[in-house]
């Protein structure tokens, strides 16, 4: 039989956000998917209501509910409840050039999308933010918004299959089917994972060669922080949880890409809220606990 890993309870802070918010983020916190459109949402204060369902028992796949909304199946997804994303899906007022697919009973009247980064893309070009740098318009700055999209699209093709096969190979699969944990698998996978972070850390550590930028504010994207440091973190950050050891030695292998964690992570503080990384700390206790070979 599997390890169980019990969901936890969400922050009474944001429990209080739940009810009759515009915005319904359906998804599971062991997801650094879902994670990360949390993050952002705490992080401008903007109020959500938070569904969960449950990876390990897969009802991503078997609630007809979530399929309806997400065809692929996967997590998060969002619904906007509010009157503009509600008018873009009604038939008999849709938006100007709308082509909207999704009936609107499948998404309780409002505006359905999936895809971590295009929901984040969404609500900071719908929702008043906390600094218009996180994503500017087009209009306001369309050179750092192209390159923070750039770092957003590195993140999904380049970084998260790798610490997600990673994630797969060392800690769920073995867990969910209650197998030894193979030991050349993670070997192999983690190997990719360290590619990536060299990329990362020889585009940080050039940063650091100019003037222009220091090891206590460094940042993908310029001098301030982005959604694309954002989306990337909660890949990076991650395997610290999981005391992937490449990282449990980063300042010395990895001084850039260390300087680079702790601006994000000092400009997202709600990436250590407990109540998000309750059940992946979860998983590490359990997957620990498995034999290897």
């Amino acid at each position: 039989m599997r390890a169980d890993v019990p969901h936890f309870s969400i922050s009474e802070r944001y429990r209080s956000m739940s009810g009759q918010s515009e915005l319904v983020l359906y998804g599971d916190f062991l997801s650094q998917c879902v994670r990360r459109v949390a993050i952002f949402l705490r992080h401008n204060d903007i109020a959500y209501e938070y569904r969960a369902f449950d990876l390990l028992r897969r009802e991503n796949r078997t609630s007809p509910t979530y399929v309806a909304l997400n065809p692929n199946m996967t997590v998060p997804t969002l619904v906007d409840r509010s009157d503009a994303a509600k008018r873009a899906v009604s038939a008999d007022v849709p938006a100007p050039g709308a082509e909207i697919d999704i009936p609107p009973s499948a998404a309780e009247g409002g505006f359905v999308l999936f895809e971590s980064n295009t929901i984040i893309r969404h609500v900071a070009t719908t929702r008043p933010l906390k600094d218009q740098a996180l994503y500017p318009s087009i209009e306001q700055n369309p050179y750092r918004r192209a390159q923070i999209d750039q770092w957003l699209d590195w993140t999904i093709s380049a970084l998260r299959p790798h610490v997600s096969l990673l994630m797969r190979t060392a800690y769920f699969l073995p867990l969910i089917n209650s197998t030894p944990i193979d030991s050349a698998a993670v070997a192999t996978v983690s190997e990719r994972v360290v590619l990536a972070i060299e990329a990362l850390e020889r585009h940080l550590a050039a940063k650091l060669t100019s003037a222009n930028h220091t090891a206590s504010a460094l940042f993908l994207v310029g001098n301030k922080a982005s959604i694309a440091d954002l989306s990337a973190l909660c890949e990076y950050s991650q395997l610290a949880i999981i005391g992937f050891t490449p990282i449990e030695s980063e300042s010395a292998t990895y001084p850039a890409a260390a300087a680079w964690r702790n601006s994000v992570l000092a400009a997202f503080p709600h990436i250590s809220d407990d109540d998000l990384n309750a059940r992946l700390l979860h998983v590490r206790e359990s997957a620990l606990k498995l034999p290897r070979v």
